[in-house]
């Protein structure tokens, strides 16, 4: 069978992590796809140096436009270009938007936001979607109705991720919380991390710890959500990083007592947070369900308390924060790859 495997530009180059499917999962689908006739096409996306992959498929680079260029590119010349190429499976990664009129599997990686195109005829839309990242986000509303295959595919996490020794966690608190035990987050510094700093008040008030909060800046910073935590009540438990490092995330994360996720939060570092053996406390939201239930603690996204509540459950019960812990490292120790490229082969080739 022809294979064709179609890269989008605009959507791949700002993902946060950076796109993993180029060098690591396209390897591994090449290996897959063994005995096929797979070729690549990217648009506006060069090929890696020195990427090896599988079988040597034919790789075309078409150069990336913008405007109305780019629109002609995406609604005329590719679906006449996919049409001439004739493969009997397409699949279509993190597309600007899906093709019109044209059978094909759509991948999407991380969180991004994307308009679903209707076809005519009878192919309206993807005929499967591949939630590639940590957990499945959100649906757009115009694909509910499209009777489509949904696989969520949970990926690996990054190297350096894994659970810290009592003596590293130890040295981590000391040099940022000056050794006392604290929630995280991560992700943007805006007014959507709010409702965590007020749980946070709650949890501080009922259980009279010292505990901190680190917030963790990851991208955009709102000026006047941060300028406001001046005149928070615990200001002096809020550890407050503007721009975090990279490079300390994993000891970050892996000294936390648990992560907090905010209603409608991305699921990026959730890879990441199950390898360091960590807690997260996150919405009940469909982002967070169905791959990984009994690694998680939820919480009501429509309660004010309930974020409040899920942290002191934790924070009292030791053994199910080790069941938390201990079935998501599984989870982790699980993803790989190669496992990840089997699953989209296997509905693939349906």
């Amino acid at each position: 069978m022809k294979i064709l495997v179609y890269l989008d530009w605009p959507a791949t180059e700002g993902l946060k992590p950076p796109s993993s499917f180029t060098t690591l999962l396209l390897p591994a689908l090449c290996e897959s796809l063994a005995g096929h006739e797979v070729l690549v096409w990217t648009y506006g996306l060069e090929r890696p140096p020195g990427l090896v992959l599988p079988g040597n498929p034919e790789w075309t680079a078409f150069p990336g436009k913008n405007g109305l260029a780019g629109w002609w590119w995406r609604f005329r010349t590719l679906p006449s270009r996919i049409r001439a190429a004739a493969p009997d499976h397409l699949l279509v990664v993190n597309a600007a938007s899906p093709l019109k009129g044209i059978k094909h599997s759509l991948l999407v990686e991380g969180n991004r936001n994307f308009t679903i195109c209707r076809g005519s005829g009878k192919d309206r839309g993807p005929a499967a979607i591949f939630r590639f990242g940590a957990f499945a986000p959100h649906a757009p509303k115009d694909i509910q109705p499209v009777p489509v295959i949904d696989v969520h595919l949970v990926r690996p996490a990054s190297a350096g991720f894994g659970p810290l020794e009592p003596a590293s966690m130890e040295a981590t608190r000391l040099v940022h919380t000056g050794g006392r035990s604290y929630f995280i987050y991560m992700g943007p510094l805006d007014p959507g991390v709010t409702d965590l700093v007020k749980a946070f008040s709650v949890f501080k008030k009922r259980q009279k710890s010292d505990w901190k909060l680190v917030l963790a800046g990851q991208g955009e910073i709102n000026r006047k959500f941060v300028e406001s935590l001046s005149y928070y009540k615990y200001r002096e438990d809020l550890v407050l990083f503007r721009e975090t490092n990279p490079a300390i995330m994993p000891s970050l994360i892996g000294a936390a007592y648990a992560v907090l996720v905010p209603a409608g939060g991305g699921t990026e570092w959730l890879p990441e947070v199950l390898a360091a053996g960590v807690p997260a406390i996150v919405p009940d939201q469909p982002a967070f369900r169905g791959s990984a239930d009994e690694t998680f603690s939820f919480y009501d996204t429509v309660s004010q308390t309930d974020i409040a509540e899920t942290m002191m459950t934790l924070y009292k019960d030791e053994s199910l924060r080790n069941r938390r812990r201990q079935a998501g490292l599984a989870l982790a120790t699980a993803a790989s790859w190669q496992d990840l490229a089997r699953q989209i082969t296997a509905h693939l080739l349906k």
